[in-house]
């Protein structure tokens, strides 16, 4: 069991290194990553036609890559991006000609942004990936936790706080918050949902993201007061 249990952390592992480095916009050859992770050329191109079958893969000469990922070389992409995820507030005055300015120079970077190791899980990268998918197309999820509780979600947000993220979702109807590095797997489902605009608001504003550390044990109290959080 424990050999079984080892066979697939490292096959995990593996799997969250090379969807992390396809999101990052690498092409992947065969030959380079069998010689990398100790496998067979066949054991990858099995894990790219089955176990990543619904990532959007493209295969030519030169390897594996995904058809639609971003030109990381394009400012305004960089510059939406930081906006999107809440980042650009630590930069000053952020522009797009200040990001233009920041990704020119190669051989000297003129911010340097210090932080943590993100807690992760090794099969986190793909769990991270799929939430995101989820909650783009507005569908359910079935998340396995590691303590073998499996739940049906629908995924609003994924929040950093602390050095952790936290998935931000509804179960049962029931405002939910699952530490990310919590989640093995997650299963992408055909269930379709509508957000709640008051969930909406709330999981974006910064007391409650604060309180997401938390979360279980105000649940635990109104739940023994028996008012429903």
């Amino acid at each position: 069991m424990k050999e079984k249990n080892s066979r697939h952390d490292r096959l995990a592992l593996r799997l969250s290194i090379i969807i992390s480095r396809l999101l990052s916009g690498e092409i992947l050859s065969l030959r380079t990553l069998a010689e990398e992770f100790g496998v067979s050329e066949r054991t990858i191109q099995r894990d790219f036609y089955q176990r990543l079958s619904h990532l959007d893969l493209v295969s030519g000469y030169d390897g594996y890559r995904l058809s639609g990922r971003l030109n990381a070389s394009r400012p305004s992409d960089i510059f939406t991006f930081l906006q999107k995820v809440g980042l650009s507030g630590y930069f000053p005055g952020l522009t797009r000609k200040t990001v233009n300015n920041l990704i020119r120079s190669d051989l000297h970077y003129p911010c340097l942004a210090c932080h943590n190791t993100i807690e992760a899980h090794p099969t986190s990268a793909e769990c991270f990936y799929r939430i995101i998918q989820s909650i783009t197309t507005m569908v359910g999820i079935q998340i396995h936790k590691a303590d073998g509780i499996s739940l049906f979600i629908e995924p609003y947000r994924l929040v950093l706080n602390q050095e952790k993220w936290y998935l931000i979702g509804c179960h049962l109807s029931q405002l939910n918050v699952i530490p990310l590095n919590h989640i093995f797997s997650v299963t992408i489902t055909d269930v379709s949902f509508s957000r709640q605009k008051d969930i909406c608001h709330l999981s974006s504003k910064a007391e409650f993201i604060q309180g997401l550390p938390y979360f279980d044990y105000f649940q635990h109290v109104m739940v023994e007061m028996g008012t429903d959080l």
